[in-house]
């Protein structure tokens, strides 16, 4: 007897794992450093922000979905994932509802000021993290093999 594949985010031993048949398994866990800095980048996104009279964004679920599309990015540097399905499948993924969505990709920068400083010289990046429509944000970080990538994930909901 043969058992079924698991998807989406599972938990083993107290690691978070993202399970696509498509591509195998990733690991999506967030060490202390690069927790430390993706936090320090939604430090940088809110101060942008509040600086010009918008709201702070909140830190939520998509941190999971950053991560690991920050791991993706070894992979494939792309908006589209390794298995060529949008980004944006992750959040169904995950079970992430959303009216919108937007995504920020970086690769090489050292430091979360650098890459701050890149996407805000950008105009598609700096109307993500900008944009009115945005409530909440995930930022995934993460080193392989000595290059850095960077992944920013927006979401809110429709206004009725």
């Amino acid at each position: 007897m043969y058992g079924t594949m698991a998807k989406g985010i599972v938990t083993i031993d107290g690691n978070l794992y993202l399970f696509d048949v498509d591509t195998g398994v990733m690991q999506a866990s967030i060490t202390t450093s690069e927790e430390a800095m993706a936090d320090r980048v939604i430090e940088l996104v809110n101060q942008e922000r509040t600086s010009r009279g918008l709201q702070p964004l909140l830190k939520d679920d998509l941190m999971v979905a950053a991560a690991a599309r920050a791991k993706e990015l070894s992979q494939r540097y792309s908006h589209t994932r390794p298995n060529g399905s949008e980004c944006f499948t992750i959040l169904w993924h995950l079970g992430i509802d959303y009216g919108y969505a937007g995504e920020n990709i970086a690769m090489g920068q050292r430091t979360p000021e650098i890459v701050m400083n890149d996407w805000m010289n950008s105009s598609g990046h700096r109307a993500n993290i900008l944009s009115e429509n945005f409530d909440y944000i995930g930022v995934g970080y993460t080193m392989v093999d000595g290059h850095p990538y960077w992944v920013q994930l927006f979401t809110g909901d429709f206004d009725l």
